[in-house]
């Protein structure tokens, strides 16, 4: 069976490294349930309730949000879950998959589905009491086409990779599909020259994961560092000295990356700066921290 995973560029770059991952379900009485992966067999991304990234959480929603990932928000940006259509083959029968709208009716209140369903086209509780009871009767929803999938989907069973240009889906091509928009949020990767050197020494494993390298600045007091993903891999070494910072690699693979690191001290600086540049765009208040601390 194919099916589709919805999600943003920055998300997509990791799954395609490391497979989909379980994320939550919100349980009629509020509880979130954890471990469970969304798909659908809709191929059009319209009427899922998807954010599109322009979207600023309310009040509640923060409070959901900080509730799921269990500490306060970082910031109040949205992720863009309509860009990337991430394809994925899973046996019919695989027991861990389930329709989400059997498995409501064997483990929710009844109506639970279909109101899940109108949830993902309006905002249930502005509605009013007769305005939610058309909805309920006529309302066109999706909630037929969700899979509900508990356990981890590794890459080998990622098929295929689509991007949204437009209005329709087109094949991901990192170079014109995700480059910016990693840029965008905070990732600087280095140039597409660099990235097919990683190759030498970091070979595909599977048939979307590419080596990335990239500089993302999460805390101004940190020393300049580059992420480098690949080959099964993710770890993170000093600009400087080009030494292991976090993460693991075997010996030879840290060798060949401070050989690479080093013939491209340049590159990986500006890339720092233009990284620190947009974690200042997220976090004002930090730059201004900064130059006080510094007068």
């Amino acid at each position: 069976m194919q099916l589709y995973h919805y999600t943003s560029v920055t998300l997509a770059e990791s799954i395609l490294h490391s497979g989909l991952k379980p994320s939550t379900l919100t349980r009629a009485d509020g509880s979130i349930m954890r471990g469970v992966l969304w798909l659908t067999s809709d191929p059009d991304f319209n009427g899922h309730g998807l954010l599109t990234g322009k979207e600023r959480p309310t009040d509640s929603e923060k409070r959901y949000l900080e509730k799921v990932q269990g500490g306060p928000l970082k910031n109040e940006v949205m992720a863009d879950k309509t860009a990337i259509r991430i394809h994925v083959d899973i046996e019919d029968d695989d027991p861990m998959l389930h329709s989400f709208v059997d498995w409501s009716k064997r483990n929710e209140r009844p109506g639970y589905a279909r109101i899940m369903g109108l949830s993902a086209l309006y905002d249930i509780k502005a509605l009013s009491d007769a305005e939610l009871q058309r909805a309920y009767k006529h309302a066109k929803t999706k909630e037929t086409t969700w899979m509900l999938y508990f356990g981890n989907v590794p890459p080998t069973q990622i098929s295929g990779v689509s991007a949204l240009a437009g209005k329709q889906f087109v094949p991901y091509d990192f170079e014109r599909n995700g480059r910016e928009s990693l840029r965008e949020n905070g990732l600087t990767i280095v140039n597409a020259d660099s990235l097919h050197r990683l190759q030498d020494f970091l070979p595909p494993l599977y048939q979307f994961d590419l080596p990335k390298a990239f500089c993302i600045c999460t805390d101004v007091s940190d020393r300049p560092f580059v992420v480098i993903r690949g080959a099964g891999y993710q770890f993170s070494v000093d600009l400087s000295s080009g030494e292991l910072r976090e993460g693991e690699a075997t010996a030879t693979i840290l060798a060949a990356t401070k050989v690479w690191v080093g013939e491209r001290q340049a590159e990986l600086e500006a890339c720092w700066e233009d990284a620190t540049e947009t974690y200042f765009r997220f976090y004002p208040e930090k730059r201004l921290t900064r130059e006080s601390n510094r007068g």
